[in-house]
């Protein structure tokens, strides 16, 4: 049996490997390399892409990895991160919230400005298996 100061250096690790693979995924998306971020999902994970906007057609659900990367590759014909900045970060239990800032170009316009993300995560046996994507879409729809 473990004593209750082992259990919670336990959760303090997976913790804090939860918030390590929530900055990986992070910064990938933001660094252009989807594929390496690969490792970090369920083979079975849902994405959302939140709201509702004729002029993004990025919107919308996204089942299994090969969709998300797919798609995620698609926008970044489009949208180009150009920084970000953790703004939030919590995790709790099996789910996290991140909150950031990005500075983004639409590549067709040249446009830039910054853009509020909210990015919310479930994971099953410490990968990603759900995550969920709001974007400020008044700001991005600036840009475009």
């Amino acid at each position: 049996m473990q004593s209750a100061d082992s259990i919670r250096q336990l959760a303090l690790l997976d913790r804090e490997r939860l918030e390590q693979v929530m900055r990986d995924v992070a910064g990938f998306r933001a660094g252009g390399a989807a594929e390496k971020i690969a490792s970090h999902l369920t083979e079975d994970l849902r994405l959302e892409l939140a709201g509702h906007s004729p002029n993004f057609p990025y919107l919308g659900e996204y089942r299994g990895r090969e969709a998300a990367l797919f798609m995620l590759n698609r926008m970044r014909t489009d949208i180009e991160y150009q920084s970000f900045e953790m703004l939030a970060l919590l995790v709790d239990h099996d789910q996290g919230f991140m909150r950031r800032r990005a500075q983004l170009r639409h590549r067709g316009t040249g446009k830039s400005g910054p853009v509020e993300i909210w990015d919310i995560y479930r994971f099953r046996d410490g990968r990603v298996c759900d995550l969920t994507i709001f974007l400020d879409l008044p700001a991005l729809m600036r840009l475009g």
